[in-house]
């Protein structure tokens, strides 16, 4: 993707007309509530490990009286205990395997996507800054938002990295989760390995879902796609991937989903109902517009809010 070729879609997709009447909070969101005992079981888990004493654990809660913010944020930043005693606790809490990012094979590589410093950087800082506005929020089902196109080759995947990058420097916690099985990019942008991920995961093949931290990108994780699968559509549809959403949102404030082409796979609209709010890239002179209008037409009745669309001029 070029530097200069990412713009908010304005004229040709009018990023108003795309968002539809549905908030957060409609029936398909509302299956990621996670309730406050959940989080107040974070400390418990802290106490066994021994990283927090009982009245630590209450400062933590009598902060909570007066603010949102999550009990393991809370407690870092009271200087209480430091991140991968959050790590540890979040991995024995929902089950997930936080692997530190290290090049553990010959497919592991540096970040393919240094942030350009360009019009298209000030693009995806802005699209950044709405998303923090219009999206992302304190409540669980805020936390997760899909990242879809029409076809391949519109830059769905990079945007998806890219914009993860630029939260995880905001100081957000946040994660990318490869959905597609058929064509995976995140590991290869991220320099991670895909010999097992999230299709390993939904399949039981492991126990736990292989979160990997990146290399150099403090606050940012990948859950790669992992082998590809027979049946995709089967393992998205099934409950296991909703609540590994939902307990997920324990975990971080930005999760960002990266889809199949939705002209071609299905599943994209399901990964999009899960998550309950997508962002549509679109390819300049490529994508047609009746055929995104479609895809907002059926993700609003499915309940998904469309929070906009990005024009890839390149």
């Amino acid at each position: 993707m070029a530097a200069n070729s990412l713009r908010v879609a304005k004229n040709d997709i009018d990023m108003d007309s795309l968002v539809s009447p549905n908030t957060p909070g409609t029936p398909a969101a509302s299956g990621h509530a996670v309730s406050r005992r959940a989080q107040e079981r974070l400390g418990d888990i802290l106490v066994a490990l021994g990283a927090l004493q009982l009245h630590d654990v209450q400062a933590v809660l009598a902060q909570q009286a007066d603010n949102p913010r999550r009990f393991g944020e809370l407690a870092l930043s009271l200087g209480l205990v430091a991140r991968t005693d959050i790590d540890l606790a979040l991995a024995r809490q929902i089950d997930v395997d936080f692997e530190p990012g290290q090049a553990d094979s010959a497919e592991a590589r540096a970040l393919s996507i240094p942030l350009p410093p360009s019009e298209q950087g000030e693009v995806l800082r802005s699209v950044r800054s709405q998303l923090l506005l219009r999206w992302f929020g304190e409540e669980p089902e805020q936390h997760t938002l899909a990242v879809m196109s029409q076809g391949s080759g519109d830059g769905r995947s990079h945007v998806c990295a890219q914009l993860a990058r630029l939260f995880a420097q905001s100081h957000e916690d946040t994660l990318v989760i490869d959905a597609d099985f058929n064509h995976p990019r995140q590991h290869e942008i991220f320099g991670v390995s895909n010999k097992t991920g999230l299709s390993n995961y939904l399949s039981r093949d492991i126990a736990r879902a292989p979160v990997r931290a990146v290399r150099g990108v403090p606050n940012l994780h990948v859950l790669p796609a992992g082998p590809s699968h027979p049946d995709g559509m089967a393992l998205l549809e099934r409950q296991p991937f909703a609540r590994l959403l939902q307990l997920l949102s324990l975990r971080y404030s930005v999760i960002l989903i990266d889809t199949p082409p939705a002209g071609r796979f299905s599943e994209a609209v399901t990964v999009a109902v899960r998550a309950s709010g997508a962002l549509i890239v679109t390819r300049r002179n490529r994508t047609r517009l009746p055929e995104v209008q479609r895809l907002v037409q059926t993700m609003t009745r499915y309940g998904v809010e469309v929070l906009g669309a990005l024009v890839n001029e390149h």
